[in-house]
């Protein structure tokens, strides 16, 4: 897109946050380079996508099972430079299984650790009020990848966990009979 854009000259500001410029430089060097690059994160996620957009044949996994599923199937990595990325808004503890895989099976390979610290940061301070909580609210957008992530995080060590987008999705009645409320967003 941003070379139809150039070629054309159309001016545009590129909005794209820091962290995932960052990844793109990578990807793009390194795929340059002969690199195989491997991103885990959400295959349609539009950062997974742009992502992918900077290099050659970018091998995409959601998860350690997919993981190695895919890596299983292709015997001709084992020569290759590997060059390994993560959707900024992934979840560490997949991220560190996914890691782990690739290292065990590859000595050729550079990984770069892309997660975000602040939404790594915010996804903790999810977890401790939500364990702390009789119920946890998420607010944000249901398409929201990170609102998604959140949400999972907090229904995993909260009793219930609800994610609402406004006011009007809380049932106030109900939140009545808890104590303890987490909410994140």
């Amino acid at each position: 897109v941003l070379d139809e854009l150039n070629a054309r000259g159309i001016e545009y500001v590129d909005a794209t946050c820091p962290y995932v410029s960052r990844i793109h430089g990578i990807v793009a060097e390194k795929s340059a380079e002969g690199y195989v690059i491997i991103i885990i994160g959400a295959k349609e996620h539009p950062e997974v996508l742009g992502i992918a957009g900077r290099c050659e044949n970018a091998i995409i996994a959601e998860n350690k099972e997919q993981l190695a599923a895919l890596l299983e199937s292709l015997d001709e990595l084992e020569d290759r430079r590997i060059c390994v990325v993560a959707q900024t808004t992934i979840d560490r503890g997949i991220w560190k299984d996914c890691a782990e895989i690739i290292k065990k099976l590859y000595t050729n390979c550079e990984i770069f650790d892309t997660i975000c610290t602040a939404t790594y940061k915010r996804q903790l301070e999810a977890r401790e009020i939500a364990a702390q909580s009789d119920i946890m609210l998420v607010i944000g957008d249901r398409s929201s990848s990170n609102t998604r992530a959140l949400y999972k995080i907090a229904g995993s060590v909260c009793p219930e966990a609800l994610q609402i987008e406004s006011a009007a999705d809380i049932d106030l009645k109900a939140l009545g009979s808890y104590k303890r409320i987490g909410i994140t967003a």
